[in-house]
């Protein structure tokens, strides 16, 4: 997310405007990292986790996600690019 600021900063383009409608929901490694923590695994962000062999099965992960970000429960302890991701959402959600 850093670099994303910076670029934007570096080309004279503004970030985001605090009303503006942008979600940002950017995993430190690959989104595979969030789906294991949403199966309950314990996860590592510098690990590397498989792909889904089919992405429609990661619904129930979603609705998972969205669950917790909603209620602010988190178990086991997120990963911080994900708590990061839930606080865009409520954002994303104050500016509708």
């Amino acid at each position: 997310m850093k670099s994303l600021v910076k670029a934007c900063a570096d080309g004279g383009v503004p970030f985001r405007e605090p009303d503006e409608q942008v979600c940002f929901a950017v995993p430190k490694r690959n989104i595979e990292t969030w789906l294991a923590y949403l199966r309950g695994e314990t996860v590592d962000e510098s690990a590397v986790y498989p792909k889904y062999d089919c992405q429609s099965r990661c619904q129930h992960d979603v609705e998972r996600l969205d669950a917790m970000c909603r209620q602010k429960k988190f178990t086991p302890v997120p990963p911080p690019s994900l708590l990061h991701a839930c606080e865009e959402f409520r954002r994303f959600r104050l500016h509708r």
